[in-house]
């Protein structure tokens, strides 16, 4: 399956099962600093709806951050959309999108849907029902594509990784760590709550590189 196919059908997959999501766990902090799972999933639209130039705007706003941009962008989105309409529209623009998601290749945007899902289903002590082949998919795209966005790539060098789920390993040599799929991908993201799940020693080395701010998230001015 391509790497377009893939995000198609988690896409889907992910509207449908947090469709039952009450309001009170929307309300809950993910595990994205400083964002409640309202927030994460303003997010996700707007990586699918926003315009190139709304963007640029929102960044020279923010002294040229693009990940400040991105953060008030979703902030402000959540506060004018409730989770209902913002699923609406994520259904939507996954059928028809435009926007950013144009100049974003699918893996690299698979790779950020399914790790802001587990920030979302972790928060939240859920286990992931997400497809072992999108999570591989996803591995393998952190660990060999340097991503100014997400610190996988810095974050796997020199360790040798074994995901305990699947059929899925990466490096020679070196300290190692294991733990399922879901779990490297949260933590090689930046994410280190789930550091706990992992085993071996290379946690350690892990442990020193993941900063507990994801790079998605930078503090937003109130300007």
């Amino acid at each position: 399956m391509s790497a377009r196919d893939l995000l198609r059908a988690n896409d889907a997959r992910f509207q449908a099962l947090v469709g039952g999501f009450g309001a009170e766990e929307w309300s809950l902090p993910s595990l994205c600093d400083g964002w409640s799972n309202h927030d994460v999933l303003a997010h996700l639209v707007v990586g699918y709806g926003a315009a190139a130039g709304v963007v640029v705007s929102e960044m020279l706003r923010h002294s040229g951050s693009f990940d400040r941009a991105n953060a008030a962008l979703a902030r402000s989105l959540s506060t004018t959309r409730s989770p209902g309409e913002l699923l609406d529209d994520f259904g939507r623009l996954t059928r028809r999108p435009r926007g950013l998601r144009r100049y974003f290749p699918p893996r690299l945007l698979l790779g950020d849907h399914i790790t802001h899902e587990l920030d979302i289903l972790f928060a939240l002590d859920r286990e992931s029902a997400i497809p072992v082949d999108a999570l591989v998919a996803v591995l393998n795209t952190q660990v060999a594509v340097p991503n100014p966005f997400v610190p996988a790539f810095r974050n796997s060098r020199g360790l040798r990784l074994i995901a305990t789920d699947a059929d899925w390993t990466h490096g020679e040599r070196g300290p190692i760590v294991r733990g399922r799929a879901a779990d490297l991908v949260s933590v090689l993201g930046n994410r280190p709550a789930m550091l706990v799940r992992l085993a071996g020693d290379g946690v350690e080395v892990l442990a020193s590189r993941v900063s507990s701010m994801d790079v998605h998230l930078w503090e937003v001015d109130d300007d």
